[in-house]
């Protein structure tokens, strides 16, 4: 029974809106007062995943390139850069997260221009080799297709596909405050809005689309070259590329991340909103559940959507939601990652670090942190102090990176979360350490070199 799954009659959960789509037929669309199918609502982050949709359909016409700088296309804010690491940055890192920010840039200075922000902030760590969640990267993704196409996401995207499968015309993005669209967040749209658009990126993972859409391929000022370079982009934007597993903070979200979509576990896609705004499609099921929501004074809610849908798409295979042969990102070897790296900027308590197939050593100028670490479970624990005793597991990561989750045992109760990267003899860790007051240098990125 479909009622078994998404009580819409919980006690102060606020659920206001459930699609459930099979097969192509609605078995369930409910709606919660006060809102019904009639009221547009905040979809937040979801905006992200049109946006990588407008930004894939100038990429098939043919307009960018995905490893264009993203300067180049910004020259009135050059004078603004100041690194490197922002010069090399490109569309594709904007669409992948992994930017050269640690956080999101209009909220690390004080500015209406968020745009501007992006360029104006001194980048702190090298671009393209971890994710890390900036919502500015998709704002300036969104200023790149107003610069290109001349329109907004969603009215570019109206024209080539949106309007024609029933997406609404009342649906808009909010406003920066220096007038540039939201596309981070801000999108403001019907349930349905969400439903049409994921039976048609379910047709291009089911392989429908041409059966489906032909009337969009046929009469239309969008070729069918057009529609094969942006079908290919649009498998690789809901394919895994990055690991996910060290800022996850709900299980679903440590699933991977592709070009603005989130991987799920069971095979599923997701375009994910803040609150329990979602967009879940699972093609081998060929099911389509859309929520909206306000979790967001409600502890674990967003994990209990999840949940449901999860157990209601139980037992479908996990072949989708992986990276295609032809995507550059190869699955890597943990034994690419050993060796020593020199942290490129030295701090007081890192200078270098050394990782091989049981250990990882962090050597600072003062003293040394060795972190044994077992990938069948916890392993050895060990006493970095009296009061700070750790014990860690690591696993490969599909896009070749390494996780370390580290925890404390004793007074002291937490977690480190640990990622390393190589890439042509450059390395990468973050770290994040989740404790009330230990260990707080145990943070950020840093880029480093390795010993040949």
């Amino acid at each position: 029974m479909m009622e078994e799954y998404f009580d819409t009659e919980l006690i102060n959960f606020p659920l206001d809106a459930l699609i459930i789509e099979q097969d192509g037929e609605i078995i369930r669309e409910e709606y919660v007062e006060p809102f019904d199918k009639n009221m547009l609502h905040r979809m937040f982050s979801v905006a992200k995943s049109y946006t990588s949709l407008a930004v894939g359909a100038l990429y098939a016409e043919g307009k960018l390139n995905l490893p264009d700088r993203i300067t180049n296309y910004f020259p009135e804010y050059k004078e603004l850069v100041k690194s490197d690491e922002l010069r090399n940055t490109t569309i594709e890192n904007l669409l992948l997260m992994r930017t050269p920010y640690a956080k999101t840039t209009y909220k690390m200075i004080q500015t209406d221009d968020w745009v501007k922000s992006f360029f104006e902030v001194i980048a702190d760590h090298a671009p393209g080799m971890i994710f890390q969640y900036d919502t500015s990267a998709a704002v300036v993704l969104g200023a790149l297709v107003k610069r290109i196409s001349g329109k907004g996401v969603l009215d570019y995207l109206r024209e080539v596909f949106l309007k024609e499968i029933g997406f609404s015309d009342e649906a808009y993005m909010l406003k920066t405050p220096s007038g540039d669209e939201h596309t981070g967040s801000g999108l403001m749209a019907y349930p349905r809005d969400l439903l049409v658009t994921g039976e048609f990126l379910l047709s291009v993972l089911t392989g429908d689309f041409c059966e489906k859409y032909n009337y969009l391929i046929k009469e239309r000022r969008f070729d069918s070259a057009f529609w094969d370079r942006y079908i290919s982009y649009l498998r690789e934007a809901m394919s895994y590329h990055s690991a996910t597993v060290h800022t996850g903070k709900t299980r679903s979200e440590c699933c991977g991340y592709g070009y603005q979509f989130w991987m799920l576990p069971k095979g599923g896609v997701m375009m994910y909103g803040m609150g329990g705004q979602y967009l879940l499609f699972y093609p081998e099921k060929k099911t389509i559940i859309v929520t909206t929501a306000d979790t967001q004074s409600a502890a674990g809610g967003t994990q209990w959507i999840l949940d449901e849908a999860e157990k209601f798409a139980d037992g479908i295979g996990s072949n989708v939601g992986k990276r295609s042969e032809s995507s550059e990102y190869e699955i890597g070897r943990a034994n690419v990652l050993y060796g020593t790296f020199h942290i490129l900027i030295p701090q007081q308590f890192l200078r270098c670090y050394t990782f091989s197939a049981k250990e990882l050593v962090l050597e600072g100028m003062d003293r040394t942190y060795r972190l044994p670490y077992s990938e069948e479970g916890y392993g050895t624990v060990v006493e970095w102090s009296p009061e700070i005793k750790i014990c860690a597991r690591g696993e490969l990561q599909k896009d070749g990176s390494f996780y370390i989750h580290a925890r404390f045992v004793g007074e002291c109760l937490g977690a480190i979360h640990i990622l390393l990267c190589e890439k042509e003899g450059r390395g990468q860790l973050y770290l994040r350490c989740v404790e009330e007051t230990a260990l707080k240098q145990f943070n950020g990125f840093f880029d480093s070199s390795k010993d040949s």
